[in-house]
């Protein structure tokens, strides 16, 4: 069991006031708004699940975001068991599915497999996983002849943009050293590219006014008590570096990362099925 709370994605149901987490999918010609977000996530969902082999039947969803995409799974007929390591998106994952006994609170790391699957799912949570132990855990979990899809970014160099995503050669080195191939594989970094722009226009238009706006009132407070305006001066003096780093952080690095043309240039949005290698 664990008690890991994933704030920001608690922000993105905030915000989108959609209850699946993931990337948008735009065709050329869409609306790009905020109130276009939830339907390009939904044609998202469609495109990634179009992918599934037709003979599915059991499914065991990583990293399952709010349940919502097992949910529509079940309702298409499939058994569906959830693996998620985040409390907060557990209470709403209950609310979709009751039966605890399909709700895997851990890591799928530390998954103890007592079945296995045709369709092990992973929308953007392979990112989330180390690789190695990964695809290790995949091995024991799915069923002979089943199917691991995998829809997530990826670094496609060693630069520091995007250090939390999984290099791309290191998945592909990944998948071969632990006994997969790659049977179907598409890029649509260009259909999810307007999630990013949407991204850096909120960031733009409400994030830092809403910062500075708080900053200037906490200022002006401060300022107008002696005490806590030397009480403000000694945690400047004490945490210097570090809030010099977090100020860096939101007023520069944040936006770099939100700059639609680097996203196009470092990194490869990408929808794989991979199945076992034959024994020899």
């Amino acid at each position: 069991m664990t008690t890991r709370k994933d704030f920001g994605l608690q922000l993105a149901l905030s915000v989108t006031r959609s209850d699946l987490l993931h990337f948008g999918y735009w065709n050329w010609g869409d609306p790009v708004t905020y109130q276009s977000i939830p339907a390009a996530q939904q044609r998202y969902v469609n495109e990634v699940l179009s992918q599934m082999p037709p003979e599915t039947k059991t499914i065991l969803d990583i990293g399952c975001g709010t349940g919502e995409v097992a949910l529509q799974l079940k309702n298409k007929g499939h058994e569906v068991e959830l693996v998620s390591p985040d409390l907060l998106l557990n209470e709403k994952i209950l609310q979709k599915h009751p039966d605890r006994e399909t709700l895997h609170n851990c890591r799928f790391e530390d998954f103890e497999v007592g079945r296995k699957y045709d369709l092990l799912l992973e929308m953007e949570s392979c990112q989330y996983v180390r690789l190695d132990r990964g695809f290790q855990k995949c091995r024991e979990a799915l069923n002979p002849g089943g199917a691991v899809l995998i829809s997530d970014t990826f670094r496609t160099n060693t630069k520091r943009d995007y250090k939390d995503w999984h290099i791309l050669d290191d998945f592909y080195n990944a998948v071969k050293e632990c006994g997969f191939k790659v049977a179907y594989s598409r890029d649509i970094t260009r259909q999810t590219a307007p999630t990013v722009e949407l991204a850096r226009r909120m960031y733009d238009e409400y994030m830092v006014p809403i910062s500075q706006t708080f900053l200037s009132s906490l200022r002006h407070s401060i300022e107008r008590r002696r005490l806590y305006l030397l009480l403000w001066r000694l945690v400047r003096f004490l945490f210097k570096k570090g809030l010099r780093k977090m100020e860096k952080g939101f007023y520069e690095r944040v936006p770099h990362l939100l700059d639609v043309n680097n996203y196009l240039e470092n990194v490869k949005y990408m929808i794989f099925v991979l199945q076992r290698e034959a024994e020899s």
